[in-house]
């Protein structure tokens, strides 16, 4: 902490990590969900979301068991199909 101090260097200890943002708009949240998968190939870690080992998209996708709210999330999309346009859509690849 000194060392930044010292230095005029900010950083977590100092100012917060990211920013918050109430979600109150369902399709204001269906864009957060997409930001989130998108995030990685926007960053430059892998060139597609399917790509992303870390990612909710790929269980959100599978029939694997998980602790995501799987048919929920699909739901606010209108289903996996609308859900998978809605991302091809937003990414570009249609």
């Amino acid at each position: 902490m000194l060392f930044r101090s010292l230095r005029d260097r900010t950083g977590t200890i100092f100012k917060r990590a990211f920013r918050r943002s109430e979600i109150n708009d369902m399709e204001y949240f269906k864009a957060v969900i997409f930001y989130v998968h998108q995030n990685p190939v926007e960053g430059g870690i892998v060139s597609s979301m399917k790509k992303w080992e870390y990612s909710s998209y790929k269980i959100l996708l599978s029939n694997s068991p998980t602790y995501i709210a799987r048919e929920e999330t699909l739901d606010l999309f209108g289903g996996l199909k609308n859900f998978n346009a809605y991302h091809s859509y937003k990414s570009g690849l249609n």
